[in-house]
C-alpha cells in the first residue's frame, strides 16, 4: 500500500496530539489519519450509481462486529485496519482486541464489514462465550459511496473467493433470483449472510451511525466517550442472533 510508512509515523503523531492536547476532538484526528492514508475514491459517476443500486435495494446501513473495549478508538479514530493496528507504536498506544490471532483470508489491510446484517456465523463462533462484551456498529453508506471497496458474494476466506471492485462486484452479492425468493430475503440482504465488503481506508468516526450492545451494563459507559449526538448508543438483541433464513445455510 502506497505511503504506508508515512501513514504509520502521521497516525503516531495523532495518537501522540490525542494525549498531549485532551481538547483535540475526534473529528480533527480522524481527519489527521485519513490525510495520509493512502485510499482511493470513486469518481463522482461511480459514486452515483452506488447512490442508485443502494436506494433500489433500501440498503441503510453497513456493519461491523467488534470487542467492546475497542469502542473508545474507534469512536475517536475511526475504524483502521488491521495491518496498521499491528504496528508496535500502534499497538501498545491504542491496545486493541483482536478476534482472532491471524486474518484466515490473510487481507489485513482491509476493514470487513457486511451488507445490512452481520456475518452472524463468523460473529457467533467470536462472541459465544459471552456476548456482552461485543459491539455491532453501523456505518453510514458513504463507506460504499466515496471509497473504492471491493465485494464479495461468499466468505472472503472461502476457496476461490476474490473481491471484486465496482458495482459489478456489489451486485453478485445479490445472486440467484430463485434462492432469494425461495427464502423470501429482503431486497437489502446479501443472498449469502457471509458475503463480505472490504474496505482499506480508515473509516472515520463521523461516518458511524449507531451502536448496538447486547447487554444495557456498558450503555452508559459508552455514552460517555460518545462526543456525537448523532451516534446512538442502543440496546437490544436484533443484531445478536441469526438471520431468519439460518437453516438453508
Amino acid at each position: 500500500m502506497k505511503h504506508y510508512r508515512q501513514f504509520i509515523v502521521q497516525i503516531q503523531r495523532a495518537i501522540f496530539n490525542s494525549t498531549a492536547k485532551p481538547g483535540l476532538d475526534s473529528k480533527t484526528i480522524s481527519e489527521i489519519i485519513l490525510e495520509y492514508l493512502s485510499k482511493e475514491n470513486t469518481s463522482r459517476e461511480d459514486e452515483q450509481e452506488f447512490g442508485r443500486f443502494l436506494e433500489e435495494k433500501k440498503i441503510k446501513h453497513l456493519i461491523h462486529f467488534t470487542h467492546v473495549d475497542n469502542i473508545k478508538n474507534i469512536l475517536k479514530f475511526g475504524l483502521i485496519p488491521r495491518i496498521y493496528l499491528k504496528e508496535k507504536i500502534i499497538k501498545l498506544e491504542l491496545n486493541p482486541i483482536f478476534s482472532d490471532s491471524q486474518r484466515f483470508d490473510k487481507r489485513e489491510e482491509v476493514n470487513c464489514l457486511s451488507i445490512s446484517f452481520p456475518n452472524y456465523k463468523m460473529f457467533y463462533t467470536k462472541s459465544k462465550h459471552n456476548q456482552d462484551n461485543w459491539a455491532v456498529i453501523l456505518f453510514d453508506l458513504n463507506v460504499i459511496r466515496k471509497h473504492i471497496c471491493e465485494f464479495t458474494a461468499n466468505n472472503l476466506a472461502s476457496a476461490n473467493t476474490t473481491g471484486i471492485k465496482g458495482i459489478e462486484g456489489i451486485k453478485k452479492m445479490f445472486f440467484g433470483s430463485q434462492v432469494r425468493e425461495k427464502l423470501r430475503l429482503p431486497d437489502y440482504y446479501t443472498t449469502d449472510p457471509q458475503a463480505e465488503v472490504l474496505e482499506s481506508s480508515v473509516i472515520p468516526p463521523s461516518w458511524i451511525k449507531e451502536i448496538h450492545l447486547k447487554s444495557g451494563n456498558l450503555s452508559n459507559k459508552l455514552i460517555e466517550l460518545n462526543e456525537s449526538e448523532n451516534i446512538k448508543i442502543l440496546v437490544n438483541n436484533k443484531f445478536f442472533g441469526p438471520r431468519e433464513d439460518y437453516q438453508y445455510w
